[in-house]
């Protein structure tokens, strides 16, 4: 991961501390943001035997950006609450809370530095394992401390990241403590530029896996991947990036079977208009198990999406994601998981925007027990303050 922090513009990707691709990019000081959502979801446990509901969800986030010198420090805090009308066991609070700082110390030298905490309740749906009607959702927290160090720039003809990160998964409710972990994950990137708009890469990574709670069963693992790409931006309005390896899963427990095989991750960033962003994303990697008594397994994913602005204050956004998820166990199970979102928005005033969205979450799978199919309605408001 390359955490890049600028004085007028400060974007900061969090994929290896979250899982995700999430990228926040602001403008110096203070800003804040309010969304206020009311949802109609057909099947709020994702089981075979749906049960609908009605939630009020708010969302406030909090940041603030500052430069001193060359020096960056960011502040980002993003709150979510939500109410079940009829399930109001399920009413849950999050909190998300980082703090990240960028120091220059020459023109290639640079280190960076983040704390993040995270309070969350768990989607269900998002693992390998089914949520059966529990009086409340899945729950853990998660600390991280993360530090990367580069040297040269993306501009240079070779560049060097070095990053460290040191997680703890705390697991709290409905029995899923067995799935606490710590993992320690260090990680080398070396770019070399080949042209003017194309850099070769180089990546390997090692991740202890200690877990905590191991009376059950004990999922520690040692997990190491190797990659080699490109990345090519043959415009302003067009970058990709394609990376190909191995990975390899080894579990202490010998009764386990171990993750081996291909890795690969792509993206893709397409704007062919001023009105028009498209984007493209597909990974292979191993996925932690949610299941008592199993192992991990390797998620197959891609997904594509578009926004387009039909007018000055209109927006339409399109996004689908198709997930597999290959199990390596003596029953046979394979899982199919497909998300589709479609979302309208509408800018009413500069700080203003309304919309309404649907989404469809589905799961497929060998064994029928783990199938579900959700179908979920919103509309929404977000104000934004500056």
């Amino acid at each position: 991961m390359n955490l890049s922090l600028s004085k007028k513009n400060i974007c900061i990707c969090l994929c290896m501390l979250s899982g995700s691709n999430a990228v926040f990019s602001q403008e110096l000081g203070f800003s804040s943001e309010a969304e206020l959502k009311v949802s109609h979801n057909s099947n709020i446990y994702r089981t075979t035997s749906e049960v609908n509901d009605n939630i009020l969800s708010i969302k406030p986030t909090l940041e603030y950006l500052g430069a001193y010198g060359k020096q960056a420090i960011r502040f980002h805090y993003v709150g979510g609450y939500a109410a079940f009308n009829d399930n109001t066991n399920l009413n849950y609070a999050e909190h998300d809370v980082l703090v990240s700082a960028e120091l220059d110390h020459t023109n290639k030298l640079s280190t960076e530095f983040t704390m993040r905490y995270r309070d969350q309740i768990e989607t269900p749906g998002s693992n390998n394992s089914i949520t059966t009607q529990v009086l409340e959702y899945n729950q853990f927290a998660v600390s991280d401390l993360f530090a990367s160090l580069m040297y040269g720039t993306s501009q240079s003809s070779g560049q060097i990241v070095m990053q460290y990160a040191h997680s703890n998964f705390d697991y709290r409710n409905n029995g899923q403590e067995f799935r606490s972990y710590v993992r320690d994950l260090l990680s080398g990137n070396f770019f070399y530029k080949i042209g003017a708009n194309t850099r070769f890469l180089f990546e390997a990574s090692i991740s202890d896996l200690s877990y905590e709670n191991t009376d059950l069963i004990d999922l520690t693992s040692f997990q190491t991947r190797s990659l080699i790409g490109v990345d090519w931006s043959p415009s302003a309005a067009t970058s990709t990036s394609l990376k190909v390896g191995y990975l390899n899963v080894d579990y202490d427990n010998n009764n386990l079977s171990d993750l081996s095989g291909l890795s690969y991750s792509f993206d893709l960033k397409w704007r062919p208009s001023t009105y028009t962003l498209i984007q493209g994303a597909a990974i292979r990697d191993a996925r932690e198990s949610a299941e008592l008594l199993a192992g991990g397994y390797i998620n197959n994913q891609f997904s594509i999406s578009a926004s387009h602005e039909l007018t000055y204050k209109t927006k339409i956004f399109v996004g689908y994601i198709h997930s597999n998820y290959d199990f390596d166990s003596a029953v046979r199970r394979e899982d199919t998981r497909n998300d589709l979102t479609a979302k309208l928005s509408f800018q009413s005033k500069n700080w203003l925007n309304l919309y309404l969205e649907y989404k469809v979450d589905k799961r497929s799978s060998l064994i029928e027990f783990y199938n579900y199919n959700a179908n979920i309605v919103s509309v929404g408001v977000l104000a934004s303050f500056n």
